[in-house]
């Protein structure tokens, strides 16, 4: 799983701290879909919590080739707490790994006094191998500087008095094993991953839950815009204003979306689709929520795709279409991406994008 999908990795959230080049994440949700740093919830409510890696662009690691930039997460070691908890009241339960692979007690949930503990202490047990799925020169195109690691569920006790839990690392790394390992960009074969050279800049990024029986607030949608028609060439993109907010999710014709390549930050207040598709035509409209969970849905925004060879947009495929298509087909290769006549979204204007302006000059009227 790519960590697109968490920060938005691109994204994100929380930003990465401006002091620290590589660290953990540590985030909280009302829902398991928008996520942030801190969340206040009710006694007896829920909260859904994850941890993941990140890492800024340039970070340098060192591996027996030598130092390099890194370019992907590989490995984490490492026991998480959520603190102050009480025991035999408090409870953490739906653990999943992203990672690849890791022991059984990776995930390893126990009460103690201090906390509950998430992974136990041995290096065999806690650290997770990523799998490396890709080639070092598409990594050196596209890094992937953030990885999901784990979430879960907590469970809060009915206990009324005021307290605030706070998810962060408990133990990174043991003896001979760095709590965190990336691949850089140094040529080899097969691909070696190695430890930051700058550790002490880690910085983590924790999470907090406040447990309070606090009155509350409802946040106020003040705007909320976005388009009504599109060209598969042309990113959608949704934004909402809104006070007292802090989680957002974003609705499909009344489906939460999650983030993935094709929905960008959808667990923000600007959500794109970068590349519309006919299937794309729907309507849209954002949840949000205060940051004790109280939520208030937006108004909905349909969006319709438009045939893409109407290349001028005034409903029809016809000669004037033809003629700017031409001039694309002319150059091939598509100066900037995505270009209106690259229907295909190749990066060039051939035979295979005709075929799509064929078809829908031949209708005339856009269907």
């Amino acid at each position: 799983m790519r960590w697109k999908e968490l920060l938005g990795l691109a994204a994100c959230v929380v930003p990465a701290a401006a002091n620290g080049d590589w660290g953990l994440k540590y985030e909280v949700s009302p829902n398991g879909i928008s996520w942030g740093p801190a969340i206040v919830v009710a006694p007896g409510g829920t909260v859904y919590f994850r941890m993941g890696a990140y890492f800024d662009l340039g970070t340098q690691v060192m591996t027996s080739n030598g130092a390099g930039n890194a370019v992907v997460f590989g490995r984490v070691a490492g026991q998480q707490i959520i603190t102050n908890t009480i025991n035999g009241q408090d409870f953490a339960s739906e653990m999943t790994r992203s990672v690849s692979s890791g022991g059984a007690p990776f995930l390893l949930v126990s009460n103690t006094a201090s906390g509950i503990l998430i992974g136990s202490t041995g290096v065999a047990s806690w650290a997770g191998n990523l799998e490396f799925a890709g080639s070092l020169n598409f990594y050196l195109e596209y890094p992937e500087p953030s990885m999901l690691v784990f979430r879960g569920k907590l469970a809060i006790g009915t206990n009324t008095t005021p307290r605030t839990f706070t998810f962060r690392n408990n133990l990174f790394g043991t003896n001979n094993e760095p709590g965190l390992r990336f691949y850089n960009d140094v040529p080899t074969s097969p691909i070696e991953l190695g430890a930051p050279i700058d550790s002490s800049s880690r910085t983590d990024l924790n999470a907090t839950i406040q447990v309070s029986t606090a009155i509350c607030g409802v946040p106020t949608i003040n705007s909320v815009s976005g388009p009504t028609s599109a060209s598969p060439s042309q990113p959608a993109t949704f934004t909402v204003s809104a006070s007292n907010a802090a989680f957002y999710e974003w609705q499909k014709n009344g489906a939460a979306i999650t983030q993935t390549g094709h929905y960008m930050n959808a667990g923000t207040a600007t959500m794109t689709i970068p590349f519309p598709e006919s299937i794309d035509a729907a309507s849209y409209r954002v949840r949000v929520y205060s940051l004790c969970g109280a939520s208030v849905l937006s108004d909905p925004i349909g969006l319709t795709i438009t045939c893409a060879a109407d290349l001028n947009g005034d409903g029809f495929v016809d000669d004037i279409d033809f003629t700017w298509f031409a001039a694309n087909y002319e150059n091939l290769f598509c100066e900037d991406h995505p270009c209106a006549a690259d229907f295909n979204l190749d990066g060039m204007v051939d035979d295979a994008d005709f075929v799509v302006f064929a078809a829908q000059y031949d209708q005339l009227i856009c269907p």
